[in-house]
């Protein structure tokens, strides 16, 4: 039996847009609430399980949880911080970062090298007195409900480098986006970073797009508003310098990395560029809050 059409002046509501807030708001409900992201979202369990698949991440000089014992590393104790400072030279010597383990957006991040150490009086008593404000916290950054607060010590990878490695002539952390397991974005950044610091951004072909350059025939430098001078810079480095520094480890770590937490979405950091140290792992991050082209969160979306 023939129905009638209905018909109507209304047109269907359009999709929503993947806004950048939009997209921190569907990953981060999504994905808070399993263990997954407890993992992925930690840099000791992170850093443990990097080593285990044969990865180098940035070595850990101290390296300990809040509450207890787990896995690889202890219980935190004072004194078991303060005889890492004394034994590895930090700040009298080597210049060095405190991290907390699973807080973002630099929060607690305290990075010292020789001069600010002297400047600033520090000592390792003060170094601690820093750690404890952030390791003993009684709530999440993240509203993670598998959160394992911590903190770690790591050397600075730019300590030791020649000034003719210095930015923007090859040493840089590179913030890569991973979707899919397939690079598609990336940020590079001088180090180390303060106020005002050189950076540029580069898109790289999007899987799955007809017709689509493949690897990084496509690669193009686009505007990064937060970097001063980005375009100029970005040509100044080049791609094909910066594809020497990440290829082919890249492309093969990105897959491998996606594939073991099962992340249609991750980034992965790393420092390159240093002539006596190689390829460091820095951290790896989900959901990042980079603000990313609007075509690549169409992509996801």
């Amino acid at each position: 039996r023939a129905v009638a059409a209905v018909v109507t002046d209304t047109p269907p509501a359009p999709p929503p847009v993947a806004s950048h807030a939009l997209r921190l708001r569907v990953m981060m409900e999504r994905y808070r609430g399993f263990r997954t992201f407890g993992l992925l979202e930690n840099k000791l369990l992170s850093h443990s399980l990097l080593r285990r698949m044969g990865l180098t991440p940035a070595p850990i000089l101290y390296g300990a949880f809040a509450a207890g014992a787990l896995g690889d590393w202890p219980v935190y104790t004072r004194a078991g911080m303060l005889s890492a400072i004394r034994r590895h030279r930090l700040g009298l010597e080597h210049p060095f970062v405190l991290k907390p383990a699973s807080d973002g957006t630099n929060f607690g991040v305290l990075l010292l090298d020789t001069a600010a150490w002297a400047a600033g009086n520090w000592t390792g008593e003060k170094v601690a007195d820093a750690a404890e404000q952030f390791l003993f916290r009684g709530t999440s950054t993240w509203g993670q409900w598998y959160e394992h607060r911590g903190v770690l010590l790591q050397r600075l990878y730019t300590g030791g480098a020649p000034p003719a490695v210095s930015w923007p002539r090859g040493m840089t952390e590179v913030n890569v986006l991973v979707q899919r397991g397939i690079p598609t974005f990336v940020r590079a950044m001088q180090i180390p970073r303060t106020q005002g610091s050189g950076c540029f951004d580069v898109l790289l072909p999007q899987p799955g797009r007809a017709g689509a350059p493949q690897g990084w025939a496509g690669a193009r430098c686009i505007p990064a508003p937060a970097c001063p001078d980005a375009l100029a810079v970005c040509a100044n480095y080049t791609m094909a310098r910066l594809r020497r520094q990440l290829e082919p480890q890249l492309s093969i770590q990105a897959h491998a990395l996606a594939s073991i937490f099962g992340s249609d979405w991750l980034r992965l950091d790393v420092f390159v560029g240093h002539p006596a140290r190689p390829w460091q792992i820095s951290e790896i991050s989900y959901p990042s809050h980079h603000n990313y082209p609007q075509e690549l969160r169409d992509l996801w979306a």
